[in-house]
């Protein structure tokens, strides 16, 4: 860690004397890999026994952690009972009694040494096709079933409720209000293993039909004489592709890149609230982080942090709202460019001093109105240094308002008269009731003349 040179100041009790530097942050296509927080994920380290159904399997892999922190990995692809002696003056395993065919190994491990086990889903494992309606109309809910082919044993499907992975395979919505939902799901096992990446969908739904004034004139009217109608509509909302980005555990359909050359200076998710470096990170969630100070003296930082793609189409305002902590230091930058192509990136913003504190993210809204009615737009948070310090990122969404037009079908009572005209006109000759519907292709809604008057000559 560098030395930091304090002075007494407003922003956080001592003011650190840095250069300059610059921050960005950047939307494009791309897919990549997520890394999550470093953390020792090992089950119990003196369990006696442990033992997995694992019909189906075709290896597995146990790993255990050294005094000195190093994993040392055994793998065997015999399907055998598996006995590893970790004991103190032990680095490796050994293999007793192969059986061919074996549904249910038992793995013993001995000593004091943290154990895990990881069953590894046969290649055939994959996700069903998962059908939905798609778009829907606001206020309907939906249920949603993931299911895989191939499952073994220990083999399970989670879900992502929003900050979590929890056990089951299917999603109730509950009523949608206008705009697009993505729902995950992958297949774990008991030791917390992901024997199948996570799959998704997507449903958008559309704004609900708000029906203006509807009428006849003139009322009353003579037989046979014209009258003109007319009617109005609206399908207009406020709506969030996204909210709430990064302030979970872990980040569903979230995606990194990573070119640093320390691990330790890789973008990871699942920071808690009050996490300490060098100062106490308290954003009143879970966050992302990118340092750079952690790669130590010497080395370089150059990672990417990718949002889950939206769908801007029938969007006509977008903003891009995040909150953020950003420990500028010379040569340090932050990037944020948009694409819709995954190749030609505009600059958003750029950044040329700290922006907020650890104990107090900073609140950031961007307009991005000239990138509503594509298919996919993503989110790209890019940190460079060299030995530089730190970018910390939560609360990621996305808010616009999005409209859709509306056609119109006239009928009337008694029957007789049709039209698909916002503004006909008829000739009755006998008293006649006029009705309307409005849709916008999923949601709909009803308008009537009410009784028109017709005197005969």
């Amino acid at each position: 860690m560098k030395n930091r040179l304090f002075l007494y100041s407003s922003l956080r009790g001592t003011g650190l004397i840095k250069n300059s530097s610059v921050c960005f942050i950047v939307l494009i296509t791309s897919v990549l890999l997520l890394f999550l927080k470093p953390s020792d994920v090992f089950s119990s380290g003196n369990s006696s026994s442990i033992v997995s159904s694992s019909s189906g399997a075709t290896s597995h892999t146990l790993e255990h952690k050294t005094n000195s922190g190093i994993v040392t990995t055994n793998t065997d692809n015999n399907n055998a009972d598996i006995v590893y002696d970790w004991s103190d003056n032990k680095t490796a395993g050994s293999v007793s009694k192969p059986i061919s065919n074996e549904s249910n190994k038992s793995v013993q491990s001995k000593g004091t040494k943290d154990t895990k086990l990881s069953w590894m889903a046969p290649a055939t494992t994959t996700w069903n096709a998962t059908t939905y309606p798609s778009p829907v109309c606001s206020g309907t809910s939906q249920t949603i079933t993931f299911s895989a082919s191939g499952l073994t044993g220990t083999g399970f499907i989670q879900v992502w409720n929003g900050s979590s992975w929890v056990t089951g395979s299917t999603i109730t919505t509950g009523a949608l209000t206008a705009g697009q939902y993505t729902y995950y799901a992958q297949v774990n096992d008991n030791w917390g293993n992901v024997q199948l990446a996570a799959t998704s969908v997507t449903i958008s739904v559309r704004p609900p039909v708000t029906m203006g004034s509807t009428t006849a004139s003139p009322n009353p009217v003579c037989s046979g004489g014209q009258v003109s109608l007319s009617t109005s509509a609206t399908s207009t909302a406020s709506t969030t592709p996204m909210s709430g980005g990064l302030t979970g555990s872990s980040a569903a359909g979230w995606l990194v890149s990573h070119g640093s050359s320390s691990t330790a200076s890789y973008w990871y998710v699942g920071y808690a609230n009050g996490y300490v470096y060098d100062e106490t990170f308290t954003p009143g969630t879970y966050f992302a982080l990118v340092n750079g100070d952690a790669g130590g003296s010497g080395s370089t930082t150059n990672e990417y942090l990718y949002a889950p793609p939206i769908n801007t189409v029938g969007l006509t305002t977008l903003n891009l709202t995040f909150s953020h902590y950003y420990d500028y230091y010379s040569g340090d930058g932050c990037y944020v460019d948009i694409s819709t192509d995954n190749g030609n990136w505009t600059n958003v913003v750029t950044y040329s001093s700290t922006q907020g504190s650890a104990a107090s993210f900073a609140a950031v809204s961007l307009a991005l109105n000239s990138y509503v009615g594509y298919a996919n737009v993503y989110v790209r948070f890019h940190y460079v240094d060299s030995y530089g310090w730190y970018w910390a990122l939560t609360n990621v969404g996305f808010n616009g308002t999005i409209s859709n037009s509306c056609t119109y079908s006239w009928t009337s009572s008694p029957a007789g008269f049709t039209s698909s005209s916002q503004y006909p006109t008829n000739n009755p000759t006998s008293n006649i009731t006029y009705n309307v519907t409005a849709t916008n292709g999923y949601c709909s809604n009803s308008g009537t003349t009410g009784v028109v008057t017709v005197y005969r000559i």
